[in-house]
């Protein structure tokens, strides 16, 4: 999965952050200021990367819009349909010509978070970014810890094939933090297995309901 961030140079730094939090979802992010060697024609090699690259990242802000470059790299892309734009905002300059019909978000005040990326690219994408979003949950430390990296899922539980099925059950059965937290214990992990309980394991159905339903550990 490959990203194109298009932004003003006065942005980069925000660029990084992008690139950073993409990172997060094996999303490959390229910088055009950052990734191109002086030797190379950069134009080239602008164009080959946005033909590329499977979703664009807008850096929207007043440099932006007065940049030589940033717009007509939108106006390239714009020409895929199969590209998805993710118009962020540094300064509250709004979404406009080739991407006008695209809502942008606000970058919050403290910079650029991996969750601005999740809805996007889980309903587009959703087999490329599912598989990262339960292995994050799987690390949780705690119960809330567990409900938040839980619920950007659940909202897409309908869209798990037979392998994220079994990767949710598995991490749900290991981690106590998970299967005992009271939002995924009474809501979220129900919602689950009633969605999905003739596909999954039969040895998983019945731990992870044991689980929830016992407060104690299966005997596996």
């Amino acid at each position: 999965m490959k990203a194109f961030v298009s932004y003003s140079t006065i942005d980069k730094l925000i660029a990084r952050q992008v690139k950073t939090a993409l990172d997060e979802y094996q999303v490959d992010a390229f910088l055009a200021h950052e990734d191109i060697n002086v030797s190379q024609e950069w134009k080239d090699r602008i164009i080959q990367e946005l033909k590329q690259a499977n979703i664009v990242v807008a850096l929207l802000s007043v440099a932006f819009k007065q940049s030589d470059w940033a717009p007509q790299e939108i106006g390239l892309a714009s020409a895929r349909s199969d590209v998805l734009f993710i118009p962020l905002s540094v300064d509250g300059t709004i979404s406009f010509g080739f991407i006008s019909h695209i809502q942008s978000k606000l970058i919050p005040a403290d910079g650029v978070h991996s969750d601005l990326f999740i809805e996007p690219i889980i309903n587009r994408f959703p087999h490329h970014i599912i598989p990262a979003l339960i292995e994050r949950m799987a690390g949780a430390r705690s119960f809330r810890g567990a409900e938040a990296l839980m619920l950007p899922l659940v909202p897409h539980l309908d869209k798990f094939d037979d392998d994220e099925i079994n990767a949710f059950a598995t991490a749900s059965i290991k981690n106590a933090q998970i299967w005992s937290a009271k939002e995924c214990r009474d809501k979220y992990l129900p919602e689950f297995l009633n969605l999905h309980w003739s596909r999954l394991e039969t040895n998983k159905f019945e731990a992870l309901e044991y689980q929830i339903k016992e407060g104690e550990w299966a005997k596996v």
